[in-house]
């Protein structure tokens, strides 16, 4: 009897050409086993990808997003001069990029201190009362988090 013309049974899928009669059940390692656990350790590698890209796409959307959440109600600045503006914040925080956008739609100058680069900046922080990012000082008044309505009353 010709192997190549009569298919037999096997348990499992081989891949490549066999030759001969086989018996169902093989022990032993295949050449594929290595290239499986090769694989399932990129598997393992991937997630951290996806994580950092979602993270940076996540980014991106929230300062989009922070330009749409403003408000397109004119600045009305009722203090004489410039105002003074300092705000304590963090690189990865969502609503400092968006108090940022505020600051930068009205051409408001503003002081930034990243609390994360800073020691001077977190001790600051924490002396002004600092419970979360950002922290916003305008003309002395201290507000915690982005809060437009509160910031333009300060102005």
């Amino acid at each position: 009897m010709n192997s190549e013309n009569h298919p037999e049974n096997h348990s499992g899928n081989h891949s490549g050409n066999h030759s001969g009669n086989h018996s169902g059940n093989h022990s032993g390692k295949h050449s594929g086993d290595a290239d499986s656990t090769a694989k399932k350790t990129a598997f393992y590698k991937q997630p951290i990808v996806i994580i950092f890209v979602l993270f940076i796409a996540g980014f991106f959307l929230v300062q989009q997003y922070a330009t749409q959440m403003l408000s397109d109600e004119p600045l009305v600045i009722s203090k004489a001069g410039p105002p003074e503006i300092i705000m304590y914040s963090t690189q990865s925080c969502p609503y400092c990029v968006i108090t940022k956008a505020f600051f930068e739609k009205h051409n408001l100058p503003y002081t930034e201190y990243d609390i994360e680069l800073s020691e001077k900046s977190l001790k600051m922080f924490y002396l002004l009362g600092g419970r979360g990012t950002p922290l916003v000082i305008i003309n002395k008044e201290i507000i915690h988090g982005f809060d437009e309505k509160q910031m333009r009353k300060a102005l």
